[in-house]
């Protein structure tokens, strides 16, 4: 229970960062 939630914790915390670097690029670029 205990890994499930670290490693879903790791991919939201993944997600959200490398979505935050495309909005960054996008910002930047266009």
């Amino acid at each position: 229970m205990f890994f499930f939630f670290f490693t879903c914790h790791r991919l939201c915390l993944f997600f959200f960062s490398s979505f935050f670097f495309v909005n960054c690029l996008v910002e930047l670029f266009f």
